[in-house]
């Protein structure tokens, strides 16, 4: 986690240091989604955790590269909210694709595409924060 914020900051760069965690979650989750036996799993249960802990740092200093001052704050208050909403939906999510399938491996295998989802996103935000960068509005007096 330390030493992938380190990175993002002194590279700043933060949209490319989250995209590879959000990738390594989501080969997480097809690793886990794929295989009952114990060592893929174990690796599987590594490269969700190596993601998500990496992602941390550059993820909240995402909303700096384009707000500042108070909505700034309101930007990461948002991210806070929305997070806080993942980790109440997700374990439910678990509990429903348990109970409809029989085990956990159909709702991992289903979690993967959202992580993919996330790394599009991320993609996205970097071109817009780039596009905002070149395209900077310059104030006439």
């Amino acid at each position: 986690m330390i030493l992938n914020a380190a990175l993002s900051d002194r590279r700043r760069a933060p949209f490319m240091h989250v995209l590879p965690c959000c990738v390594m979650m989501s080969s997480g989750f097809l690793i886990t989604g794929l295989t009952s036996a114990a060592i893929p799993t174990m690796i599987g249960q590594f490269l969700i955790l190596v993601g998500s802990y990496s992602m941390i740092g550059p993820l909240w200093s995402i909303s700096t590269a384009f707000f500042t001052g108070r909505s700034a704050a309101a930007a990461i208050a948002a991210m806070n909210t929305i997070a806080i909403l993942g980790g109440f939906v997700g374990p439910y999510w678990m509990g429903f694709a348990k109970d409809l399938t029989g085990d956990y491996q159909r709702g991992l295998l289903l979690t993967a595409p959202f992580m993919l989802f996330a790394a599009a996103i991320m993609l996205y935000l970097r071109a817009q924060s780039n596009r905002s960068l070149i395209c900077v509005p310059v104030s006439g007096d």
